[in-house]
């Protein structure tokens, strides 16, 4: 588990009013930034970090109110009130504004001042699922802003930034990178060991493989679900910068039996 680097700045919603208690409404959902490396995304992760956000108060049971309200006299507890038009004889419905839609009227709760929730900074833990892309979105459910009065608390959304590795890149699912291998391992062909984002893989150089060649590992890329990507590895053939004489003897007889 390793400490999360969030980017970003959160803006808490508007709950400032004083005393004013609040309607059942759901809580908003919180996008914040996660930056995570092409290996953890590779792997799947867990982060820690610290979240501002509203949660239910406990004071008042998520109520906005103080233990000594009563219903209110005016929409008996309904919240509403309705009136007929003389004009038209239709009923329409508004909010009571004896108890300001919430049924009840009375001292709010100390704690929220009547919101039903608080602001706090929590400590969450998220997963990281493995094969992640940049750019995705890793959801924790109800773990957004609590609602007020009841309502269902929103979600927390962590917008991934996938930070590169240097020697690898990824393509869709295919994990890509390269390997350098002497000329006479490309003439021949042979295994080398090549790295991929957690230790190193065999990787079976065919005879005569040519330079700039890409070279396929089968289900060795990122897993997303029930896909599986490739490792493929670009091959460059290093050539000597020198020869001895007996070693130009050589070349001249392999080029004479072709």
């Amino acid at each position: 588990k390793t400490t999360a680097n969030y980017q970003g700045r959160y803006t808490w919603p508007d709950d400032s009013a004083p005393r004013v208690r609040a309607v059942k409404s759901d809580g908003e959902d919180i996008e914040v930034g996660l930056v995570i490396s092409l290996r953890e995304a590779f792997t799947g992760c867990e982060k820690e970090g610290t979240i501002p956000r509203f949660i239910a108060c406990q004071a008042c049971n998520n109520t906005g109110d103080s233990r000594d309200v009563v219903v209110c006299e005016r929409c008996l507890g309904t919240g509403t009130q309705s009136t007929i038009s003389s004009v038209t004889a239709t009923m329409t419905n508004r909010r009571c504004n004896g108890c300001f839609g919430t049924g009840s009227t009375g001292p709010a709760c100390p704690v929220c001042l009547g919101k039903s929730r608080r602001p706090q900074q929590d400590t969450l833990t998220i997963r990281v699922p493995a094969g992640v892309a940049d750019g995705g979105v890793v959801i924790a459910r109800g773990a957004g802003n609590a609602g007020t009065r009841g309502g269902k608390p929103g979600n927390l959304l962590f917008r991934v930034k996938v930070v590169d590795v240097p020697g690898f890149r990824r393509v869709g699912l295919d994990l890509h990178s390269e390997v350098t291998v002497d000329f006479l391992t490309a003439l021949r062909g042979g295994p080398v060991s090549v790295k991929n984002l957690i230790d190193a893989e065999r990787l079976v150089i065919a005879p005569c493989t040519q330079p700039e060649s890409e070279c396929r590992l089968p289900n060795q890329g990122f897993k997303m679900r029930d896909k599986v990507g490739d490792h493929i590895v670009t091959v460059h053939v290093r050539f000597p910068t020198t020869m001895t004489k007996r070693q130009e003897k050589l070349l001249d007889r392999w080029d004479q039996a072709e």
